[in-house]
């Protein structure tokens, strides 16, 4: 009689139950996520909302630029734009570029707004994010830097 170790038996016994891990998701799928969670983003900037913004970043995450990192952090910081009005805040993906649970997205921004009782501005530029899968598969933003100039169409 031949005795195979429980281990083997039971790791079979998961395979071919379909316990097996999912492959993950395509790098379109990916993409699509990614442009989804950048679209909360541009919705919560028009609301205001730091918690909300906070939430979309890794624990390590940071707004390059502004010296702060971690969404605690990030969420003290954008409390600070209490005055402001976000009328509009649209961006224009130009790539997104995926590779395991690391992705880049390039693009676009457009933002109205006002501060305070100061005239209506508007801001265009330029964006870089680097987004990391977290091992739930969340995509969360690590940095986000953002180039403020002509954000040619």
């Amino acid at each position: 009689m031949t005795v195979r170790p429980l281990s083997a038996l039971l790791g079979s016994a998961c395979v071919l139950a379909g316990c097996a891990r999912p492959a993950p998701p395509s790098s379109a799928d990916a993409a699509r996520v990614i442009e989804a969670n950048y679209r909360r983003y541009d919705d919560f900037i028009v609301q205001v909302n730091g918690d909300s913004i906070a939430s979309l970043y890794t624990p390590d995450g940071e707004m390059v630029g502004t010296g702060v990192q971690g969404p605690a952090a990030i969420a003290k910081f954008l409390r600070g734009f209490s005055n402001v009005k976000v009328e509009s805040n649209n961006h224009v993906t130009d790539a997104i570029t995926v590779a395991d649970s690391l992705a880049i997205q390039w693009g676009r921004y457009r933002q109205r707004a006002k501060v305070g009782d100061q005239p209506t501005i508007d801001v265009s530029g330029r964006f870089a994010i680097e987004w990391h899968r977290m091992a739930d598969g969340r995509w969360l933003i690590r940095r986000l830097m953002t180039l403020p100039g002509p954000a040619k169409d």
